[in-house]
C-alpha cells in the first residue's frame, strides 16, 4: 500500500526533505519532463504544506505542494503545486489501488487541508495544456471515489504574473460549485 502524508513545510522532517530535493534534482538533470525547467529553481518551502506519497518500497513517489501568491484573492489556494512524480517509483494504477489513481489521496488531502485547516474560499489546480482528455477521466475518477465535483474550466485564466500567455493563463481544475476569482485570459 502507498503511504501519503501532508505537512506544514517548515515542519517537514529531514530526511523527506532529503528525499525531496533529489526528486527534484533527478527531474532536472533527466530532462525528460515536459516542465521540467520548473525544477530548476523551484523552492518548496514556498509551499504553506507539502504533501508526499512513498511507494511500498518506502522510495518517494509523489510530492506537490499546497500555495498561495500575494495577487492571488484572499484566502485563495492552489493544490497540486508543482506535482512531481518519481520515475523509478511504483504506485500501480486503479487496478491495483482499488479504483482509485494513486494521486487521489494526496488531492483530498490537499483539499481537506485547504478547508480545515486553512479556510479556503477558493482552490485549484491548473494545466498549461488543452489535452483534457486524460484529466477528464482522472476527475471523473477522483470525484467518484472521492464525493467532490471538481470541473476544468473551459476558458484560460491568469494564475501567475506571467505576461506570456504560455505560462500564465492556464486551464483550471476547481470546485464546480464556486467562482473562479481570476481574470479571464481573452
Amino acid at each position: 500500500m502507498n503511504y501519503t502524508t501532508t505537512f506544514e513545510t517548515n515542519k517537514l522532517p529531514k530526511d523527506i526533505q532529503s528525499d525531496i530535493n533529489f526528486l527534484f534534482k533527478e527531474i532536472y538533470n533527466l530532462k525528460k519532463d515536459v516542465l521540467w525547467r520548473n525544477y530548476e529553481s523551484y523552492d518548496y518551502n514556498t509551499n504553506l504544506y507539502t504533501s508526499v506519497q512513498y511507494d511500498t518500497h518506502g522510495q518517494l513517489a509523489l510530492v506537490s505542494g499546497i500555495h498561495t501568491r500575494d495577487f492571488y484573492p484572499e484566502n485563495t489556494y492552489r493544490v497540486f503545486n508543482r506535482l512531481a512524480r518519481n520515475p523509478n517509483a511504483r504506485l500501480g494504477g486503479a487496478k491495483t489501488n482499488n479504483g482509485s489513481q494513486p494521486s487521489h489521496e494526496m488531492l483530498q488531502q490537499q483539499i481537506d487541508t485547504v478547508t480545515s485547516q486553512l479556510n479556503g474560499k477558493f482552490y485549484f489546480f491548473s494545466r498549461q495544456t488543452k489535452n483534457d482528455r486524460w484529466m477528464n477521466f482522472y476527475l471523473r475518477s477522483f470525484n467518484e471515489t472521492n464525493n467532490n465535483e471538481l470541473v476544468i474550466s473551459k476558458d484560460r485564466y491568469w494564475i501567475t504574473s506571467s505576461n506570456d500567455p504560455a505560462k500564465g493563463a492556464q486551464s483550471l481544475i476547481y470546485p464546480k460549485n464556486l467562482e473562479i476569482p481570476f481574470s479571464l485570459y481573452i
